[in-house]
């Protein structure tokens, strides 16, 4: 005779072998935004092109509040500036460079990165990273406010500072991921899914909860990701949180259709802009400002400097592998593993 421990085995197996295939997307594409206009979460358009990060870099600012942000490491601040010309306020989040330009938990060239890889797959509109990037303040202006170190370029006479723009409207996800939902409402499926696309493709590794939020508007549940220095590999990461509020792979069951496209497309020279993403070079006041990337001053590194010239960008390896994660999600839609809407 059968044990019956045996035989309880097999009736297990039976009944996996015999489940049900796993829930389907039930919508058939997916509706426009209601949004009209700038995007309300953010008080700024986000900036693209060259061009306007040039003109971004250059603008007259005036600090009007200043406070800390948030509870982590980096001394993160959160400053509302004005901007001269325009007549407008706008609020963002600061924090000094690392003494050597780049660092374990605070690595301007990553969170660069980070913004730069969703260019390939979105339009602005839907942007999963707020808009970064870099300034150098001129020191008589830095000084005015601060009596600490600035970090410094050799040659240079202004301190380096990354900026991020202010979220509005957001909020902590409770929960992050309902998977009902997902299968339901197709904005909400579109949002999140296209936060996971950008998640894997930078091998996020930040769990920490707070770096992840949604717009207050329900009805279009925007996701986005902040502060994203512990990316593309991090060796140090937050472990004390559980793997399951980690997104570096891909955990909802289908992707938008459109950024499927738009990946297909890309080629691995054209991850090649990723070796040089800013490029700032001192003016006649020895102020770093950003310019037209140049070609890599070394592949190898991710922060390269020469002379009052600074690089910053992935390393050869980083390119690479997001060209193999890219490869592999292509791969896993091709066999089914990851369906598509």
């Amino acid at each position: 005779m059968i044990p019956r421990s045996i035989l309880i085995w097999i009736a297990a197996l039976m009944a996996i072998g015999c489940a049900s295939p796993p829930s389907k997307i039930q919508f058939k594409s997916v509706p426009p935004s209601s949004m009209d206009g700038p995007d309300p979460n953010r008080s700024h358009p986000p900036l693209v092109t060259l061009e306007e990060y040039q003109e971004f870099d250059r603008l007259g600012i005036d600090i009007i509040s200043e406070q800390g942000a948030g509870a982590g490491v980096t001394g993160a601040r959160k400053v509302t500036v004005r901007i001269a010309h325009q007549d407008q306020d706008l609020t963002l989040k600061t924090k000094n460079f690392p003494s050597g330009l780049d660092g374990t938990n605070n690595s301007p060239r990553k969170e660069m990165a980070a913004y730069s890889i969703q260019h390939f797959f979105l339009d602005p509109v839907d942007y999963v990273v707020p808009t970064v990037g870099v300034r150098c303040i001129p020191l008589d202006e830095w000084r005015t406010r601060n009596t600490y170190s600035p970090t410094r370029v050799p040659g240079t006479e202004c301190a380096l500072v990354s900026y991020a723009f202010w979220l509005q409207d957001v909020t902590l996800p409770d929960p992050l991921y309902d998977e009902e939902r997902f299968l339901t409402d197709a904005r909400y499926a579109y949002n999140l899914a296209n936060f996971n696309i950008l998640t894997y493709l930078i091998r996020h590794h930040d769990t920490r909860y707070g770096n992840v939020l949604v717009s207050k508007n329900d009805e279009d549940r925007r996701v986005f990701a902040i502060d994203n220095g512990t990316v593309f590999g991090a060796f140090f990461f937050n472990w004390f949180y559980p793997p399951s509020f980690s997104w570096r792979n891909i955990k909802v069951p289908a992707i938008p259709r459109n950024a499927v496209n738009r990946l297909r497309k890309l080629t691995e020279e054209d991850l090649q802009s990723l070796a040089v993403i800013v490029q700032l070079e001192a003016d006649e006041n020895g102020v770093l400002r950003v310019e037209t990337p140049g070609d890599p001053i070394d592949v190898e590194e991710g922060v390269s400097v020469r002379g009052t010239t600074v690089q910053l960008g992935l390393t050869d390896d980083e390119i690479e592998d997001v060209w193999e994660r890219l490869e592999d999600l292509l791969k896993d839609i091709d066999d089914g593993k990851i369906g598509v809407f």
